[in-house]
């Protein structure tokens, strides 16, 4: 009698309880595997849009028009995704904002079409916040 009630807590009690662990285990490596993803992709799009917008305050008209429409939209969503996923991080939500600011600031300097050697260090500076940010966030993650 003892035997059968020790299986049925172990039927009804643990294995519940070890399915649970399970799934969070597996939730738990999804979200990793999606911020992951998303951090490669800031990466990746995070250079090409500095490499679109040093083309664009170059005067190229093809990457004004990247710099001015998909380019500057795709990457802005990128940014906003990388709030969104790192919200809790206060750390990374500023340098998001530095960064946000910065951007802002060289595309003031395309508008206003200045010269290369007082753009060039703003999308540099870009540039490394983008690094920054990135190193941060795969530290959040546990890389």
């Amino acid at each position: 009698m003892l035997a059968c009630l020790g299986v049925l807590c172990v039927y009804f009690i643990v294995d519940p309880l070890k399915n649970e662990t399970l799934y969070e285990a597996e939730l738990n490596k999804e979200r990793i595997a999606l911020k992951s993803a998303l951090i490669d992709n800031f990466l990746s799009k995070g250079h090409q849009y500095a490499a679109i917008a040093f083309d664009a305050l170059n005067g190229d008209p093809s990457s004004i028009t990247l710099y001015q429409n998909e380019a500057g939209d795709n990457y802005n969503d990128l940014v906003n995704r990388m709030s969104l996923y790192f919200s809790e991080n206060h750390q990374i939500q500023m340098e998001l904002l530095e960064m946000r600011s910065t951007d802002s600031l060289l595309y003031q300097c395309f508008k206003n079409k200045m010269q290369k050697n007082e753009w060039d260090p703003i999308r540099k500076k870009l540039k490394q916040q983008q690094i920054s940010i990135a190193k941060k966030a795969l530290s959040a993650i546990g890389f």
